[in-house]
């Protein structure tokens, strides 16, 4: 069954997992257990939220007053009761400042429908705040970690890190976060904190992957296991079902082309007033790559620039050191002329 009721909101079949669910954050989904997750990523410093409370009160007190809803997203809004927003924060800019967020929450579904929410929430808390969100989500078989993504064409605007499952995964994305508290400048931070969300998504299949598919099924793995089950009594039958599904000609739909046809179906939720931090990111930007464009213009002339003095240098050497040898001296002089 999908998450929403309505139309505009795709049911995304194809993504599911058969992991079973684990507890990554303490004490189910507490602001102490959150807030203890968050300092020690690094994303806040303060030992409570400034606010607790749904969604519906976050947007529509707390959020801009002239942004204008669906009913659809009215309607989600009313369906997360567990939001924690931290105090604002700022991150320098070549012009003003950037105000950064953390908003962590609860999202009650697994599989698709917990991405599709989490990617719902997003979209409509961008709407609703400015500036640079980041989002922590607990579901009900995993945790994810989400931004804004500042994009001109408003259709990819979230960021959506892969499905945080195992104990060392998520110690290693709380490591990577922590390296971006000191960053004051917020090009570096926001170029930093997407890359950790967004690492490792890749649509390619891996090498080993390739490799067995190619060889092709082995039927004495099967027998194996037919000769194991017969004497032992035990079922491989999943392990049969995994193993052939390896050689399917229609794999399952990696995690990056759900989240981009969730992004689509959702691209209906954007906001329809001028963003004032979004027009200070574009003005940022363009000034970031014409400084680094410039700087790599005067790194080449430097190197030209020295590249011709060690040449010449090199000439006037070899000159100096035939001063004495007239007919040497001849030559050489020929020789620079192409003679």
């Amino acid at each position: 069954m999908g998450y929403y009721d309505d139309d505009n909101y795709e049911y995304i079949d194809e993504y599911h997992d058969s992991i079973e669910p684990v507890e990554l954050v303490s004490e189910a989904f507490s602001e102490k257990s959150i807030t203890c997750v968050l300092e020690t990523a690094g994303l806040v410093s303060e030992k409570s939220p400034k606010y607790a409370g749904n969604m519906e009160r976050l947007v529509f007190v707390y959020g801009d007053d002239k942004e204008v809803y669906s009913s659809d997203e009215i309607r989600y809004t009313e369906k997360i009761d567990c939001v924690y927003m931290y105090s604002d924060f700022n991150k320098f800019m070549r012009r003003g400042a950037m105000v950064c967020r953390v908003i962590a929450t609860k999202i009650e579904a697994v599989g698709h429908d917990a991405v599709t929410s989490c990617v719902a929430f997003e979209k409509i808390v961008n709407k609703a705040l400015d500036g640079f969100n980041i989002f922590f989500f607990v579901t009900d078989d995993s945790v994810f970690f989400g931004c804004r993504v500042f994009d001109k064409n408003g259709k990819y605007d979230c960021a959506l890190s892969n499905p945080i499952r195992e104990e060392y995964q998520f110690e290693q994305i709380l490591d990577e976060f922590a390296y971006t508290a000191d960053v004051g400048n917020f090009m570096d931070y926001y170029g930093q904190v997407r890359s950790i969300i967004s690492c490792d998504q890749d649509d390619s299949p891996s090498y080993e992957d390739i490799l067995i598919r190619r060889r092709g099924i082995r039927q004495s793995y099967l027998d194996n296991l037919d000769a194991i089950e017969n004497t032992l009594g035990v079922s491989f039958s999943k392990e049969k079902e995994r193993y052939c599904s390896m050689f399917s000609d229609a794999p399952e739909e990696s995690f990056v082309s759900l989240l981009d046809r969730i992004c689509e179906s959702l691209a209906f939720i954007k906001s329809n007033r001028i963003n004032t931090y979004e027009m200070l990111f574009e003005a940022d930007e363009v000034m970031h790559w014409a400084e680094q464009v410039e700087a790599e213009n005067e790194r080449m002339a430097i190197a030209a620039a020295q590249e011709n003095n060690e040449t010449e240098d090199v000439t006037d050497d070899e000159a100096c050191s035939l001063l004495d040898n007239p007919e040497e001296m001849i030559k050489l002089l020929k020789k620079r002329r192409g003679l």
